[in-house]
């Protein structure tokens, strides 16, 4: 029989409940669909149909699925790595670490996604039709505003007092961004256009997100790498970025 750690174990106990939340599906009803113009559900469109609209509109494809991927990159790797900063340069125990960030992660992340898509819910019906980029762009700027000063204000009151606000505005996307994608695109196209839009955010996001942090550190920010990058961008150090 195979062997499980502990820190398996965690996976398990955390994740079986979750399977009991699953059969509370059963209890929705599937919604009657709006949405149409005029003569009620329409035919799925030929996939010729399907990619003559998504060429027309690839900007939103392009800008709106990469956008949300390199957020989703850079605020799964900051889960990641962390952990790993808190005990490198803190001195943290594991422990330590999971009681402080991961109630840090449950209460602010999730309060995050609530805020997030009340904001985006509150600008769109005040008639601002990008009200959900807005708060999305929001959260990614006050995101990086706070992330940023992590690394110097280095101390256990600054570190937490940072973690907050990085981790409660970097959630801000994740409800608003899929909502996105079923607002723009036409009844017959959200399902292929949620497809497309999972499938660049986990294979560009989530799939290189904690390589893609560690990998940028080691070659931009080890050695004299950081000199040029924080001290002018020196023509010296710009090659090992490139």
């Amino acid at each position: 029989l195979a062997r499980f750690f502990p820190r398996q174990l965690v996976f398990f106990l955390v994740g079986l409940p979750g399977l009991l939340i699953v059969l509370l599906m059963l209890t929705v009803r599937e919604p009657v669909r709006g949405g149409y113009l005029s003569g009620g559900p329409k035919p799925p469109l030929p996939l010729a149909e399907a990619r003559a609209y998504f060429r027309k509109e690839w900007r939103m494809v392009v800008f709106h699925n990469f956008g949300f991927a390199f957020q989703t990159m850079a605020t799964y790797a900051s889960g990641y790595w962390t952990p790993a900063f808190l005990m490198r340069v803190l001195g943290w125990d594991i422990q330590k670490v999971g009681d402080v960030y991961g109630l840090v992660v449950i209460i602010f992340a999730t309060s995050g996604i609530v805020v997030g898509g009340q904001m985006a819910d509150f600008l769109r019906k005040r008639g601002k039709h990008y009200g959900r980029q807005t708060v999305m762009i929001a959260g990614m700027l006050l995101t990086a505003l706070f992330g940023m000063f992590l690394p110097v204000l280095a101390s256990d009151a600054n570190v937490v007092f940072l973690l907050i606000p990085m981790v409660f505005f970097s959630s801000f996307g994740v409800g608003t961004a899929t909502a996105v994608v079923q607002e723009v695109n036409p009844p017959q196209l959200r399902s292929l256009a949620s497809a497309i839009f999972l499938f660049i955010v986990n294979i560009s996001g989530n799939g290189r997100r904690a390589y893609t942090g560690g990998h940028f550190h080691r070659i931009c920010l080890s050695g004299q790498g950081h000199g040029g990058l924080f001290a002018g961008f020196g023509r010296r150090d710009l090659p090992e970025c490139g």
